[in-house]
Protein backbone atom coordinates (compact mmCIF):
# COMPACT_ATOMS: atom_id res chain seq x y z
CA UNK A 1 0.00 0.00 0.00
CA UNK A 2 1.38 3.42 -0.95
CA UNK A 3 0.70 6.75 0.66
CA UNK A 4 1.51 10.15 -0.66
CA UNK A 5 3.74 11.69 1.95
CA UNK A 6 3.24 15.41 2.47
CA UNK A 7 6.35 17.53 2.11
CA UNK A 8 6.61 18.86 5.63
CA UNK A 9 9.54 19.33 7.96
CA UNK A 10 10.03 16.22 10.13
CA UNK A 11 9.18 16.60 13.80
CA UNK A 12 11.84 16.36 16.46
CA UNK A 13 11.51 13.11 18.43
CA UNK A 14 10.52 15.00 21.59
CA UNK A 15 7.87 16.98 19.69
CA UNK A 16 6.50 13.76 18.21
CA UNK A 17 6.23 12.16 21.68
CA UNK A 18 4.54 15.24 23.14
CA UNK A 19 1.93 15.27 20.37
CA UNK A 20 1.28 11.57 20.99
CA UNK A 21 0.82 12.35 24.71
CA UNK A 22 -1.80 14.96 23.84
CA UNK A 23 -3.89 12.95 21.37
CA UNK A 24 -6.80 12.21 23.68
CA UNK A 25 -6.58 14.61 26.61
CA UNK A 26 -5.38 18.00 27.70
CA UNK A 27 -2.38 17.66 29.99
CA UNK A 28 0.00 19.85 31.97
CA UNK A 29 3.77 19.83 31.50
CA UNK A 30 4.71 17.47 34.33
CA UNK A 31 2.13 14.93 33.20
CA UNK A 32 3.39 15.22 29.60
CA UNK A 33 6.95 14.61 30.83
CA UNK A 34 5.89 11.42 32.61
CA UNK A 35 3.87 10.12 29.65
CA UNK A 36 6.77 10.75 27.25
CA UNK A 37 9.14 8.88 29.56
CA UNK A 38 6.79 5.92 29.97
CA UNK A 39 5.71 5.74 26.32
CA UNK A 40 9.32 5.84 25.12
CA UNK A 41 10.41 3.25 27.71
CA UNK A 42 12.80 5.78 29.20
CA UNK A 43 14.40 6.84 25.92
CA UNK A 44 12.93 10.34 26.16
CA UNK A 45 13.64 11.67 29.64
CA UNK A 46 12.72 15.34 29.62
CA UNK A 47 13.79 17.87 32.20
CA UNK A 48 11.42 20.69 33.09
CA UNK A 49 13.34 23.12 30.89
CA UNK A 50 13.29 20.75 27.92
CA UNK A 51 9.57 20.11 28.31
CA UNK A 52 8.59 23.76 28.46
CA UNK A 53 10.95 24.70 25.62
CA UNK A 54 9.35 22.01 23.43
CA UNK A 55 5.84 23.08 24.49
CA UNK A 56 6.65 26.69 23.58
CA UNK A 57 8.02 25.58 20.19
CA UNK A 58 4.92 23.47 19.49
CA UNK A 59 2.64 26.29 20.58
CA UNK A 60 4.51 28.82 18.39
CA UNK A 61 4.11 26.39 15.46
CA UNK A 62 0.34 26.15 16.06
CA UNK A 63 0.51 22.42 16.83
CA UNK A 64 -0.74 22.79 20.41
CA UNK A 65 -2.66 25.39 22.42
CA UNK A 66 -2.55 26.31 26.08
CA UNK A 67 -6.06 25.59 27.31
CA UNK A 68 -6.07 26.77 30.89
CA UNK A 69 -4.27 27.01 34.19
CA UNK A 70 -4.84 25.55 37.60
CA UNK A 71 -3.00 25.98 40.86
CA UNK A 72 -0.72 23.01 41.46
CA UNK A 73 -1.47 21.18 44.70
CA UNK A 74 1.11 22.02 47.33
CA UNK A 75 2.93 24.25 44.88
CA UNK A 76 3.16 27.94 44.23
CA UNK A 77 3.30 27.30 40.48
CA UNK A 78 0.31 27.31 38.18
CA UNK A 79 -0.09 24.29 35.94
CA UNK A 80 -0.79 25.18 32.33
CA UNK A 81 -2.70 22.56 30.38
CA UNK A 82 -2.08 21.98 26.69
CA UNK A 83 -4.14 20.38 23.92
CA UNK A 84 -3.25 19.28 20.41
CA UNK A 85 -4.70 21.36 17.55
CA UNK A 86 -6.03 20.18 14.20
CA UNK A 87 -2.70 21.22 12.68
CA UNK A 88 -0.99 19.17 15.41
CA UNK A 89 -3.04 16.10 14.48
CA UNK A 90 -2.13 16.60 10.83
CA UNK A 91 1.58 16.99 11.65
CA UNK A 92 1.45 13.89 13.86
CA UNK A 93 -0.18 11.86 11.10
CA UNK A 94 2.31 13.12 8.48
CA UNK A 95 5.25 12.26 10.73
CA UNK A 96 3.83 8.83 11.52
CA UNK A 97 3.45 8.09 7.80
CA UNK A 98 6.99 9.35 7.15
CA UNK A 99 8.41 7.12 9.89
CA UNK A 100 6.42 4.11 8.67
CA UNK A 101 7.73 4.63 5.14
CA UNK A 102 11.33 5.00 6.38
CA UNK A 103 10.97 1.88 8.56
CA UNK A 104 9.60 -0.18 5.66
CA UNK A 105 12.42 1.01 3.41
CA UNK A 106 15.08 0.19 6.01
CA UNK A 107 13.62 -3.29 6.62
CA UNK A 108 13.68 -4.06 2.91
CA UNK A 109 17.30 -2.97 2.63
CA UNK A 110 18.68 -4.56 5.79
Amino acid sequence: MYYTLPLVKPLLPVDYQILIALIHDERHGYHITNICYNDSKGRIALTGGMTYSALARLQDSGLINATGTQRGSGSSHDRISYAITIAGHEALLAETLRLEHATQLARRRL
